[in-house]
């Protein structure tokens, strides 16, 4: 869980930030984690329903956020590309 905070941490900093190079590799970055088939057993329904409550809380604010910041990084490409 530590690596995708650290993970979603440099996402959170790259939106916030002025670097479009640096957006552009979060977004993959989000995209990446979000669809990860590794991932799964922490991320999709089924798999969180099986994870004891305390852990279950945890990663759904995990992938809460990585979608949020997702969002955030994906409109913002998209006002850059139609400047």
């Amino acid at each position: 869980l530590e690596w995708l905070r650290s993970a979603l941490a440099r996402c959170i900093d790259a939106l916030d930030g002025t670097s479009e190079p640096r957006v552009d590799e979060a977004l993959r970055t989000c995209l990446g984690l979000l669809h990860s088939v590794r991932l799964s057993p922490v991320r999709d329904p089924e798999g969180l329903s099986r994870l004891p409550a305390d852990e279950r809380g945890s990663w759904s604010r995990l992938w809460t956020e990585l979608e949020q910041t997702h969002a955030g990084l994906a409109k913002r490409v998209e006002a850059r590309e139609t400047r």
